[in-house]
């Protein structure tokens, strides 16, 4: 099983990331995305909370996706595996 926590799965910043609702200005409330005790950003402005919530559950989404395959991946129609395996490429920046 991939640890999400300690960055096992890949290159990308390890933790917990979360969003978190930043001081709203000019009338457009504004959202980040944070990791770590310290509230270091992965993402300093994001417009729609919906966007900034999907953007911290991708380590988690990543590392559920890439264990599926590998535990499961035999058993699925091979469309649907390769739709999985683009995702996992295009996550990982291949």
């Amino acid at each position: 099983m991939v640890d999400v926590k300690t960055g096992a799965l890949g290159k990308h910043t390890p933790g917990k990331w979360q969003a978190v609702k930043m001081a709203q200005q000019i009338g457009c409330a504004k959202w980040c995305v944070q990791y770590g005790d310290d509230g270091e950003h992965i993402a300093d402005v994001v417009y729609e909370e919906a966007d900034a919530h999907l953007i911290a559950a991708a380590p988690e989404l990543l590392a559920a996706l890439e264990e599926s395959v590998r535990e499961i991946g035999h058993t699925l129609p091979s469309d649907y595996v390769k739709r999985y395996e683009s995702a996992l490429k295009k996550a990982r920046g291949k």
